[in-house]
Parts: structure tokens; sequence; C-alpha cells
């Protein structure tokens, strides 16, 4: 509503309301991303993976989160669903609680906050290294006849 005011400081008695609602911006297009750029085993059940900022017309590239798919065969990928998804705005990702002395693939997209995901399929891989760390053991305790 509008009313108008003179320099006296009297308002009209004009009641009058009109509305109007902004268009929503539907977005459907998904992030502009290059896909993973290198992956480095950092030792026997980690990989780290890097790559650069995806872009996007309505997400910035803070926002953006990475899915992260992995495979032990190349082009082994199951897109259903991310085996991990990072924090908002990262480039790279520490992949864990991997197998010793295993070959890894993986895929890295972008989505947005609307849910859209670019399609790249670019494949790094690397393999962990072997496990050269012993087990802990006391010895035995103590023994006794059977």
């Amino acid at each position: 509503m509008v009313r108008a005011r003179d320099q006296a400081g009297n308002v009209d008695g004009n009641l009058v309301q009109r509305s109007a609602t902004t268009p929503s911006l539907v977005d459907v297009q998904p992030p502009i991303f290059t896909g993973a750029a290198g992956a480095t085993a950092t030792g026997a059940s980690t990989i780290r993976l890097t790559w650069s900022a995806a872009s996007d017309n309505v997400t910035l590239a803070g926002n953006l989160v990475y899915q992260v798919y992995r495979a032990t065969s190349a082009g082994g990928h199951s897109f259903a669903a991310a085996t991990y998804t990072t924090a908002p705005g990262v480039t790279s990702f520490v992949a864990t609680g991997l197998a010793p002395t295993t070959a890894y693939f993986f895929v890295v997209r972008a989505r947005d906050q609307a849910g859209n995901v670019d399609g790249n399929l670019v494949e790094v891989t690397a393999t962990t290294a072997p496990d050269t760390t012993a087990p802990t053991f006391a010895g035995v305790t103590g023994a006794a006849p059977a």
C-alpha cells in the first residue's frame, strides 16, 4: 500500500493494496565441471583426489558439493549413489578405509544446490601402498597343561 502525505503531515485515506509475486528461478542446468584431475595414494588405506572447482549458473562455486564414486575396476562405477559426498566448495578429498595394495578408480561429479549433477566420466586411478605395519602382540601370558 502506498499513501500520500503533505508537508503539514496530513495523510490520505487511501487503503488500496496491490501485490506481486516474483517468478521463481528454476535451476535445471548442471554445473560445468571438467572432472577429477588426479589421484595419489597417501598410504596403505588412503588416496587423495584433486580437481579444479566447478562453476554453475545459479549456485556459487563455494556452495557446490562433489560426489565421489569409487570402483575397483576401470569403468566399474555405479552412479546410482555416490560413495562419498564432500563438504561444499572443496577441491580435494581423501578416500579412507581402503584395502592395501589395491587399485581404485574414481569419478568425481559436481552437484549444485538444486540437485543437478554434471555427467562427466573422467576417471582417475591410484593403487594404495602395501601394509608394512607389523601387528602389535604382547606375547603369550601363560600356559597350562591340557
